[in-house]
């Protein structure tokens, strides 16, 4: 247990330090840690969980996850803090839709990592085996791990994280190694005694899907079902987490645009402002935050810190931004990076009408006992003491063959729509297919009249031969043409709007490209016809944040990016769409698109209409593929919207009552760079 904190030289965000001499160690994916570094990662979370909740230990567990959101108390609750903001003690950090959504949780990861590697390092020189020295050069350089949930080859949950018990094989006595059941730190936080039930939510310890009978074992049947199938590793689900990574890695220049998801016009006659950026990371995180948690602490806002698998999610997140920073960074640009704005809201941290911008303090996190860290303070990584396996050894300005590596990397992991696909010449290459799984299981059902459901498509994916067959069968019927003629093709993306906090923010979604057929809401991503989700993450008008309360007074609104290529691409595979031009795509959508809005994880929200400016549409990005397949492709600086996929036939009016965009609905679609 650690000693009450004294004063500022305790609580620094500065990270985890590197003896002088030593490279900067990278944080690893959960799945690949050794069996040293895993066992020390287990006994040092307990420990770091242990810890006294009191203010006069702001290094607990406890304390560091408050920050995040409730209980809404300055931070460290502590004498010495007495330079910040008065409003600090009453209003929370929330920095959501901000341009400051990635810079400000840089500093938090760091704050926390080192935190934790404090009482890693304690578990390894407590060990008495022939291996402590071993152990404790392992704590040394150790670095908190991520859970890459987007990689095609990684589950879509962390098995890790999926029971309370949990295995590790501890240092070997005198006589041997031997492996140990133990309580599992990733699965629960277990809330000590004195925690205010607005964030146990009458829970002994944290929960992920609660409510729903047998939670875990469902959720891992799901993942062997249908999100990885050990037996057959060909046939992963097309994931559209995968592809949104990949479209926001390879597309989007502008840090604005990528990094959060506000919805920026002020003009109600105005519904598409921007509509090439209406993607960001920050909506793929908050798609992560939703499957994983639904309506339990991870799934809001407010609580999810105290989550374990919150910060494997968030270290993911900075490592997607850090290779973002590397791929499309400049210096001589400044939308490359944090850029001025107006304040839009009323906070602790900034007043209504200040420029907030790369000089904004990302309070509560101090750099030194005098200064806070800024956007201009967190832009390296290696600064806080870590860095990711895929930019070790490249610098601010990278070169032209490191930024080919981390395109090679981005195709390897997060494939885009794969070359070998797309060009009928390299027909004999099949990387990438694997994220075409549906489209064999779309052919039967198509084929036999058999109904899209999770209990058919478990009897379907049993007995069909490799992905690999049907393309290749695809590919050589003279039907079928090169998918990028000249080297070009198009991205299809679905867009999204609607306020943040309306239904008191508890709401997703769902994108299908056909029937909706489940009837339990908990299997509507197993479905073929499933392609993915909008989650705004709002809070409740009993929030104590101060800025969230601001945005429900302002009615704000946030966006969100779904990508339907590989689902388009699946279907092309399957027979069920001609090819990908225009017209077949847009008559195809006009009949199989689908948006379905559930409320609390598991009610379906009959009127679409009462989500608040939600407002759907279909836009088409045209891409050139570049001859190196490892250059960055080149994305169209404007989109092309089409209202007519969104509005019923024979009529003016929007589909999905009236939440589909529609040609009267447009102001105008101007001219926008990406």
């Amino acid at each position: 247990m650690t000693e009450p904190v004294k004063g500022w030289k305790d609580v620094l965000a500065t990270g985890c330090k590197v003896p002088e001499g030593k490279s900067v160690p990278p944080r690893k994916e959960l799945s690949k840690l050794s069996e040293e570094e895993w066992y020390l990662y287990v006994e040092g979370l307990k420990r770091f969980q242990a810890e006294p909740i009191d203010d006069e230990h702001p290094l607990s567990y406890f304390q560091i996850a408050g920050i995040h959101g409730l209980p809404y108390q300055t931070w460290p609750n502590m004498s010495f803090n007495t330079d910040g903001p008065e409003k600090m003690a009453e209003s929370g950090f929330c920095t959501h839709n901000s341009i400051r959504f990635l810079t400000w949780h840089r500093p938090y990861l760091a704050l926390f990592e080192s935190a934790l590697h404090a009482h890693v390092k304690a578990a390894a020189k407590e060990i008495k085996s022939p291996d402590r020295e071993k152990y404790v050069a392992v704590a040394d350089t150790f670095r908190m791990p991520y859970w890459d949930w987007a990689r095609r080859t990684e589950d879509h949950f962390p098995r890790e994280a999926l029971h309370d018990k949990v295995k590790t094989v501890a240092p070997r006595s005198e006589a041997s190694t031997r492996r140990k059941d133990t309580y599992n730190p990733l699965h629960h936080y277990p809330f000590p005694s004195g925690v205010p039930k607005d964030i146990t939510k009458g829970y002994e310890s944290t929960v992920r899907w609660p409510d729903y009978p047998d939670a875990e074992e469902r959720l891992e049947a799901r993942i062997n079902t249908f999100y990885n199938n050990v037996d057959q590793p060909e046939r992963f689900p097309s994931r559209n987490l995968t592809e949104r990574v990949a479209y926001i890695l390879l597309a989007y220049r502008r840090f604005g645009s990528m990094s959060n998801n506000a919805w920026r016009s002020k003009d109600p006659n105005d519904k598409i402002k921007d509509a090439e950026n209406w993607g960001s990371l920050e909506g793929i995180h908050n798609a992560v935050h939703n499957y994983t948690g639904d309506t339990g602490h991870m799934g809001g806002i407010e609580t999810s810190a105290f989550d374990p698998v919150f910060w494997l999610h968030h270290t993911n997140i900075d490592r997607l931004f850090a290779i973002w920073q590397a791929l499309q960074q400049d210096k001589a640009e400044d939308v490359t990076y944090v850029t001025d704005k107006l304040s839009e809201e009323n906070t602790f941290a900034l007043p209504r009408g200040q420029l907030e911008g790369i000089d904004t303090p990302l309070y509560p996190f101090r750099k030194t006992e005098k200064e806070w860290y800024t956007s201009k303070t967190t832009v390296r990584c290696e600064e806080f003491g870590y860095t990711y396996p895929e930019i070790v050894g490249i610098d601010e300005t990278p070169t032209a063959p490191q930024k080919a590596g981390l395109v090679r990397t981005i195709s390897e992991y997060y494939a885009p729509l794969p070359k070998a696909i797309l060009k009928s010449k390299q027909r004999k290459k099949t990387a990438g297919i694997e994220m075409l799984p549906n489209a064999h299981i779309l052919k039967e059902i198509a084929e036999k009249g058999l109904p899209a459901n999770a209990a058919e498509m478990l009897n379907l994916a049993a007995n069909l031969p490799p992905t690999e067959v049907l393309v290749e069968e695809s590919m050589a019927k003279p039907a079928l043409r090169d998918l990028a003629p000249e080297n070009k093709y198009l991205e299809w993306l679905v867009n999204i709007k609607a306020e943040r906090h309306t239904l008191d923010g508890d709401y997703a979604v769902h994108i299908f490209l056909g029937p909706v057929e489940e009837e339990d809401p908990f299997l509507w991503p197993t479905s073929p016809y499933h392609v993915g989700i909008f989650a705004p993450l709002g809070q409740a008008h009993s929030t104590g944040c101060s800025k969230c309360q601001q945005d429900q007074a302002d009615h704000t609104q946030v966006t969100d990016q779904i990508p339907l290529t590989i689902a388009l691409v699946e279907r092309y595979f399957a027979e069920l769409i001609h090819d990908l031009s225009k017209d077949s795509v847009t008559d195809y959508l006009q009949k199989n698109l689908h948006w379905k809005v559930l409320k609390g994880g598991r009610t379906v929200v009959k009127d679409r209409s009462a989500v608040a400016g939600l407002t759907v549409f279909v836009v088409s990005n045209e891409v050139t593929l570049p001859e190196d397949e490892y250059q960055l492709p080149i994305y169209a600086d404007t989109v092309t919207v089409y209202p007519e996929i969104t509005t019923k036939k024979d009529s003016s009016e929007g589909r999905g009552e009236g939440t589909g965009l529609t040609e009267n609905d447009l102001s105008s679609s101007g001219s926008m760079e990406l």
